[in-house]
């Protein structure tokens, strides 16, 4: 049995979540990924325990070639319908009906077929 994710795999867990901390990497929102300030921690309920809590790795670096090919992808490669799902999932972080997400990924999963195969075709 192999451990190799499919596309579809890869997608939904690495690259789609590069292309979201890409985006948010200049935006005025407090990113928790990237550690938020203190004045947006403040009041948020009972801290106890959390000093006993092991520090959270940091995340992993942004790919900005592979979140900008992305960016294109999903501005140009899909319909309205699904480009609102990718984004407001991963680049808002809002909670999705993972069915539609999935969809959605396939779409995108397409587009980069198609765009791969028109490439290659030109290039040929």
């Amino acid at each position: 049995m192999t451990d190799a994710l499919s596309d579809f795999d890869v997608m939904l867990k690495m690259r789609l979540p590069n292309w979201g901390r890409w985006g948010r990497q200049d935006s005025d929102r407090p990113d928790p990924e990237s550690g938020c300030g203190s004045i947006y921690q403040m009041g948020r309920g009972d801290r106890t325990g959390e000093d006993d809590a092991p520090p959270e790795p940091p995340p992993p670096r942004i790919d900005h070639r592979d979140a900008e090919r992305l960016d294109q992808l999903i501005l140009y490669g899909l319909v309205p319908a699904h480009r609102q799902i990718i984004c407001g999932h991963f680049y808002k972080r809002k909670d999705s009906y993972m069915p539609k997400v999935h969809a959605a990924i396939r779409a995108l999963l397409d587009a980069e077929d198609a765009a791969e195969k028109k490439v290659i075709r030109w290039v040929a």
